[in-house]
């Protein structure tokens, strides 16, 4: 009896928190990157064609605002979305270059793909 509960113990370890990245087999690439620079309108993204950046691709862009939670300090990043882009071209694995659609688009903002 105790192989027994130690055996589904077990199980329920492996399991529960495999369900919780099914969500993100959904996708073959993860969709999100960070603005290397942004000139006007003219950005540069830390994603590419090993990525799966396509020319016309649509990105949100977010700022991260920190701040620390009570009563130990713990650190609390803040997604807060400042505009969109779109890819004008795939320059390498890593790298592709966007227009700024709308909003502000800043170095460091982080991007996602728009669902």
């Amino acid at each position: 009896m105790k192989l027994k509960s130690s055996t589904t113990g077990l199980l329920l370890a492996l399991v529960v928190p495999l369900t919780a990245c099914v969500g993100a087999l959904d996708h073959k690439y993860p969709m999100r990157g960070q603005i290397l620079e942004a000139r006007g309108d003219e950005v540069y993204l830390c994603i590419g064609a090993e990525d799966g950046a396509r020319v016309g691709q649509e990105y949100v862009v977010y700022r991260l605002d920190k701040s620390y939670l009570p009563p130990k300090g713990m650190l609390h990043l803040e997604k807060v979305r400042t505009g969109s882009i779109t890819i004008t071209s795939v320059l390498e694995s890593h790298m592709a270059k966007a227009k700024l659609d709308q909003g502000v688009a800043k170095e460091h903002y982080v991007v996602e793909l728009n669902p």
